[in-house]
């Protein structure tokens, strides 16, 4: 029953942006936030001291590139909830992996230990966000959209979990087929872990398909060529073949080739077919290969 009335009071925003929202509302920790430049001294510091510890990277605090990759690894580790303990815990048949583990459990804990004293980064303002919007009740009778993700991260799926118990209602849209295939593995994965959280909490969840059948084509696209497309592009085996006219490829020697015959289209579908230029769209993965 939900209307829209005008756009006072609404906010559009990303994971990132909605930390600093939060943390500028009811306060930031009194830590000093870390820039990449301080976390990879921090990071390096953290090498120096343990180095003669280490069974197997004994000579990355030398290597640049290595420490880099170091600490995005532990970043990633830090958003799914992968803690140093869980790492101390893994025990393979494999030697050099147990010895691979040992130095990330073992530099992943002095890195958490000495920066909890003075610092944070990007990971401990998202906790201390959570706090504030659990303490606070943040999202208790809104209405929150989340659209063009097809997966989160364990801290993004408890912010989510704390919108689900305090919101009026929570509308995610997910790519998704649901018939199993592999490129939509990974939404169909998020999908069923959304599920789970609302079962856990006890919140009803509608799911509703909004491209499976003709008729609601007919809403979206306007063109039973497209609707074709998009049901069977990722498929082997297709039940049903289309002919059609309303799609058509066309093969350029390089990206100067395809601009210009890009261009020529959309002429032609102006001048010939009287087409607007409002209504003509061209849709492009990798801006930045066009940009020169």
């Amino acid at each position: 029953d939900f209307k829209v009335k005008g756009l006072m009071g609404h906010e559009v925003l990303n994971f990132k942006r909605f930390v600093h929202r939060i943390l500028s509302t009811y306060g930031k920790a009194n830590s000093v936030l870390l820039n990449e430049c301080g976390r990879i001294m921090l990071l390096t510091s953290v090498l120096n001291k343990h180095k003669k510890d280490m069974l197997y990277y004994t000579s990355i605090s030398e290597k640049s590139g290595e420490i880099r990759k170091l600490l995005s690894l532990i970043d990633e580790m830090a958003k799914y909830g992968i803690t140093p303990e869980k790492l101390e815990s893994i025990i393979t048949d494999n030697k050099y992996f147990n010895k691979k583990l040992h130095d990330i459990s073992l530099v992943y804990k002095a890195y958490e230990q000495l920066k909890s004293n003075k610092y944070r980064d990007d990971n401990d303002s998202f906790n201390v966000m959570l706090k504030h919007v659990s303490d606070n009740k943040f999202f208790q009778g809104k209405y929150v959209w989340i659209d063009s993700f097809t997966g989160f991260t364990s801290q993004e799926l408890e912010l989510i979990r704390l919108m689900i118990l305090q919101c009026s209602a929570v509308t995610i849209t997910l790519n998704n087929d649901n018939s199993g295939e592999s490129p939509f593995a990974c939404t169909s994965k998020t999908l069923k872990a959304l599920q789970t959280i609302s079962e856990n909490n006890n919140v009803d969840v509608i799911i509703e398909n909004l491209s499976s059948d003709r008729s609601s084509n007919k809403s979206k696209y306007n063109n039973e060529a497209l609707h074709h497309l998009e049901q069977n592009i990722s498929k082997t085996m297709i039940k049903e073949r289309f002919i059609s006219k309303d799609i058509t490829l066309t093969e350029c020697e390089g990206i100067f080739d395809e601009v210009i015959n890009c261009a020529n289209k959309i002429k032609q579908l102006h001048d010939n077919d009287n087409i607007s230029y409002s209504n003509i769209a061209v849709a492009i993965r990798n801006t930045e290969t066009y940009s020169d």
